[in-house]
């Protein structure tokens, strides 16, 4: 086969543009830091980095979803362990009320006591964080309980409070296939009713 100068300077020129093209690329990868750009530059390669990517990107999430968790919970937590307070102060007050020797000044300041207990009861069932009620479950964005009526002596009365949250508790992705719970349900904690009947149930205080 006969090399003619037209064949070498065909030759000379695919070269070049060759070169311009890897060093196109080379210039490429040195200004963005990835050796990758697109899917062209290696298709494998892309494909294994796209996945990488979405992994992260994943496990990111987690993490957010695990911080997130944590900070609800010991709210949560923390509302609880208050409320259980509340309630060993109420028994107190109670075995005091049921003392015959009790004068009525005395009955006065206790019932006084009570109320007061009783708000602070209210305020712990509606606890929030981040502007979203603890123990609401989905519907987070709505007080969980309500409470209508005031105390009155004769005849004995006392407010009644009404659950308008959502019994359903949360769970969050940690991981993948892993839910945890995140809230818990306000209706059996504070009411003692999981069922929603009203009634408290069997075994639960």
């Amino acid at each position: 086969m006969r090399v003619t100068q037209s064949m070498i300077i065909r030759s000379a020129l695919g070269d070049l543009a060759r070169t311009r093209s890897r060093l196109a690329q080379t210039q490429e990868q040195a200004a963005s830091g990835k050796r990758i750009n697109r899917p062209s530059d290696d298709p494998v390669g892309a494909s294994a980095a796209l996945l990488l990517d979405q992994g992260l990107a994943a496990t990111e999430q987690f993490q957010r979803n695990i911080t997130q968790t944590r900070t609800r919970v010991a709210a949560g937590e923390s509302a609880l362990a208050n409320t259980t307070d509340l309630l060993i102060r109420a028994r107190e007050l109670a075995v005091q009320g049921a003392n015959g020797t009790q004068s009525a000044a005395t009955r006065a300041q206790l019932a006084e006591e009570v109320e007061s207990l009783h708000a602070a009861l209210h305020a712990e069932g509606n606890s929030r964080i981040g502007g979203s009620h603890l123990f609401a479950g989905y519907a987070s964005a709505t007080e969980p309980f309500a409470a209508s009526g005031p105390f009155i002596d004769s005849p004995p009365s006392s407010p009644t409070v009404a659950f308008a949250g959502d019994p359903n508790e949360i769970q969050v992705q940690i991981d993948e296939n892993v839910l945890v719970r995140a809230t818990a349900n306000g209706q059996r904690v504070f009411m003692g009713d999981a069922n929603g009947d009203g009634l408290v149930d069997a075994g639960k205080e």
